[in-house]
């Protein structure tokens, strides 16, 4: 199934009836576009502090407020913490 295809999918299944205008289309999209970015953002808020409750010194936690997610992630990961 291609990425359209599971996009259409999955907006016919948050709409639920396929009777209603485009008021009602509207806003049930909008709704699930919202509960989609609010996801993404507490996920990524989530692996953000994990990342940074893994670096213990005040050196790291300074390098923590400049240095990119992924880049934290790696240089984590190659210290062995």
């Amino acid at each position: 199934m291609s990425r359209v295809e599971r996009g259409h999918a999955t907006m016919k299944a948050w709409m639920r009836v396929s009777t209603g205008d485009m008021s009602t289309v509207y806003e049930k999209l909008t709704l699930h576009h919202t509960q989609q970015r609010a996801q993404i953002s507490h996920d990524t808020a989530f692996v953000k502090a994990r990342v940074f409750l893994k670096l213990h010194s005040k050196f790291r936690s300074d390098v923590a407020k400049k240095v990119s997610h992924p880049a934290l992630v790696e240089a984590t990961s190659a210290s062995g913490n």
